[in-house]
């Protein structure tokens, strides 16, 4: 395996999906996977196995959000939240298309409709509390699960491209990741490069990597 600074790395992988990103200035649903897929870069490690359950997810990018906001000395994403995305964030949060146990009532896992209203009710009032008291990290995991609801739409074929359904969580959700990921960046460059975690798939330099010549099927073996 060839040596590659894994800090180093994970910056330059989510920068290039950010330029991709800012190239897709007609595709919103593209460019929040863009997005999604630069901060995946950031905060993902190593994967021991696929990571489809969602508080499995979360707990990961909440690790990356206590490590991070170690370094954030100058506030510069509390700023952020605060001061320009406080309209996008008051509609997310009040859009129950992107809070899972909404889905888990139309599919059944939760059986009353009051149900899931009142933890919704809940997860605002603790989320409010949190937005009042200027606690960075809740807010920020407040803000996430909700656009991992949507990441999940998206990723996963529940939406068809450009739907004008879900229009209003992808106007929002995009507003929230064009300013908040390259903020993201730049305050983890300011941070000290250890501690992020094993790389995911770090680049292999393989010499017996496969080449592009044509290839036939082998025969069936005896």
């Amino acid at each position: 395996m060839v040596y590659v600074d894994p800090f180093d790395r994970r910056i330059e992988r989510a920068e290039t999906w950010i330029d991709g990103a800012h190239k897709q200035q007609d595709d919103p649903d593209a460019q929040i996977i863009f997005f999604w897929i630069a901060f995946n870069a950031l905060y993902g490690v190593e994967p021991l196995a696929p990571i489809t359950d969602a508080p499995k997810a979360t707990k990961q990018f909440e690790m990356f959000f206590v490590h991070l906001l170690k370094c954030d000395k100058d506030e510069a994403i509390q700023r952020e939240v605060w001061d320009e995305l406080a309209d996008p964030i008051c509609r997310l949060m009040r859009n129950h298309f992107v809070f899972s146990p909404f889905w888990k009532y139309q599919y059944g896992t939760i059986k009353r409709d009051a149900a899931w209203r009142r933890q919704f009710n809940e997860a605002n009032r603790k989320f409010w509390n949190a937005w009042w008291e200027k606690n960075v990290l809740q807010v920020l995991m407040g803000i996430f699960e909700r656009l991992y609801v949507l990441r999940n739409q998206l990723m996963h074929g529940g939406a068809r491209w450009q739907s004008g359904r879900n229009g209003p969580q992808v106007r929002d959700g995009l507003a929230i990741l064009l300013a908040l990921v390259p903020i993201l960046v730049k305050v983890m460059k300011s941070c000290e490069r250890e501690g992020w975690g094993e790389l995911a798939f770090p680049p292999i330099d393989d010499p017996n990597e496969f080449d592009t010549e044509e290839c036939s099927p082998p025969l069936p073996s005896p």
